[in-house]
């Protein structure tokens, strides 16, 4: 009954953990993991967290090439 009850509370939830839409595995939204605790993602809100972190790290998306050589050169 407890394991039944941890796999449950462990498993991904049809909804986005964002915004609550519906889970759609074939419009682009994805399931997964942080750490333990089980998320699911909408297409949009799982394209927008993409956009974010491209946005942050400071990637092109028309650069992406050239992104990766200039980690390779060394400092000035």
């Amino acid at each position: 009954m407890v394991t039944a009850k941890l796999e449950k509370a462990f498993t991904p939830k049809d909804n986005c953990s964002i915004c609550g839409s519906e889970y759609d595995e074939e419009a682009g939204g994805v399931q997964g993991y942080f750490g333990i605790c089980p998320v699911t993602f909408c297409e949009w809100c799982y394209s927008s967290i993409v956009d974010m972190v491209t946005q942050h790290l400071g990637i092109d998306d028309d650069d992406d090439d050239n992104y990766h050589e200039e980690e390779k050169k060394p400092p000035s």
